[in-house]
């Protein structure tokens, strides 16, 4: 209360105790911090100066950066680049060994990728996509069309989960042409191998992590860059990143690209190619945003399993995982059956989870799988332990591999998973 007036005002914390309020009508001058460590931030002094140096500071840093990546495109569009050659034959056996349909979006992409690198000019396009829609399907006819012109290719990705991922769907994918592929992430066994591989012009393609971007990790002959999900490196990585990116062919995977590589995409500096085309198998995802209501929790649970179906918990944080279970085992407790009891079919008699096989998992430990691959795959893909894997599709689309019967699934552990998808995967 002032002057006998009372309103509600916002309490702000500064260095040594001093305090500013500030009306709740002027709430849009406050802005969340964010930064490297939130915990260690330094409070700035009230009417001091440091504030206002940092500040200082990050504008001179971005116009910087702002700076370099303006000279390295300049550099770019001057340089010319190598012209690959118009596709061989064993491009055509490789795109013919595809075990699915092309979407329009697919094949659209892979022509201005492929005229891209039939030109002169140095490519950097990035490639949108939403999870599912094909996008490292794209990215391999580049990779293969880059070792047939003797290029070596490097598939940057930001996770070790994701690089050996992307090295067991390339090493099936390549399988039956002479193209070697290795890996290096801190997982590798044999490093040092790889990079000496790498120099001599061995390898033809690498996929790793930031180890890639060591200083140490020299390429004989490299032609083609592949990054995936870019907006996943940090500021250093990037500053690497930008050097590599200098003479070579960039392809850029996203489903979601940081708004700097988005302007640059729509603005015209950086190609764009957009698969907006799901797959036959794939039908529309239904998103919903509501504030967070345990009501809403129970009875979204409740109705996917009165359907049949399955459920997939994902948790922002691991430290939360433990009491977000707890929450979920009282929303729904173990004695609550579905109206369906086929929901429940394919869980163990020894199963200690409530009926809905409940395991929540964090976000990066999602695999992005295609249709075509069984659960045993997905589980053993997974970083974190999975006693019973949950997606959402109707139980009717599915057939046993075992017996080829189709209708309600069999009682049988995830552990033996013996179930592929089929048509119309929702």
């Amino acid at each position: 209360e002032i002057a006998g007036v009372s309103a509600d005002y916002m309490e702000i914390e500064y260095r040594d105790g001093d305090r500013l309020f500030i009306p709740t009508a002027q709430i849009g001058r406050i802005d969340k911090y964010i930064g490297p460590d939130e915990e260690e931030t330094r409070l700035s002094k009230l009417g001091g100066r440091e504030w206002e140096t940092a500040k200082s500071k990050a504008r001179a840093s971005v116009k910087q950066l702002a700076e370099n990546l303006v000279e390295i495109y300049r550099e770019r569009s001057q340089a010319k680049g190598y012209a690959f050659s118009e596709d061989p034959v064993w491009q055509r056996q490789f795109e013919d060994n595809f075990a699915y349909t092309e979407t329009p979006g697919q094949l659209e992409s892979i022509e201005q990728i492929k005229q891209d690198m039939q030109s002169t000019k140095i490519m950097d396009r990035l490639l949108l996509g939403d999870v599912g829609y094909g996008k490292t399907e794209v990215a391999m006819r580049a990779c293969f069309k880059a070792v047939m012109d003797s290029k070596q290719v490097a598939m940057l990705v930001p996770t070790t989960l994701l690089a050996r991922q992307h090295y067991k769907n390339f090493l099936a994918r390549f399988s039956g042409f002479p193209v070697r592929i290795e890996q290096l992430s801190r997982y590798t066994k044999h490093p040092k191998t790889v990079l000496e591989n790498l120099l001599s012009g061995k390898t033809d393609i690498v996929i790793g992590t930031h180890k890639l971007l060591g200083k140490n990790v020299k390429f004989k002959n490299l032609g083609l860059l592949v990054i995936d999900e870019e907006q996943r490196f940090g500021v250093s990585h990037k500053e690497r990143i930008k050097d590599m990116k200098r003479d070579v062919d960039v392809l850029t995977l996203s489903a979601t690209p940081i708004p700097r590589t988005l302007e640059m995409a729509l603005t015209g500096i950086r190609d764009m190619s957009t698969i907006d085309t799901p797959p036959e198998i794939r039908k529309e995802v239904q998103a919903y945003v509501l504030p967070f209501d345990w009501g809403m929790v129970r009875d979204a649970i409740l109705k996917e399993l009165n359907r049949g179906g399955q459920v997939f918990f994902v948790c922002r944080r691991i430290n939360e995982m433990e009491s977000l279970a707890a929450g979920i085992r009282r929303a729904v407790p173990a004695d609550v059956q579905p109206a369906s009891s086929s929901a429940a079919s394919i869980i163990p008699a020894s199963s200690t989870a409530i009926p809905l096989c409940f395991n929540v998992c964090t976000p990066h430990s999602l695999c992005r799988r295609s249709a075509a691959d069984d659960f045993s795959s997905i589980i053993s893909k997974s970083k974190v332990k999975i006693n019973h894997l949950f997606l959402f599709f109707p139980k009717k689309l599915l057939f046993c591999a075992a017996c080829s019967k189709k209708g309600p699934l069999h009682q049988m552990p995830c552990s033996s998973p013996l179930y592929r998808y089929k048509d119309n995967l929702s």
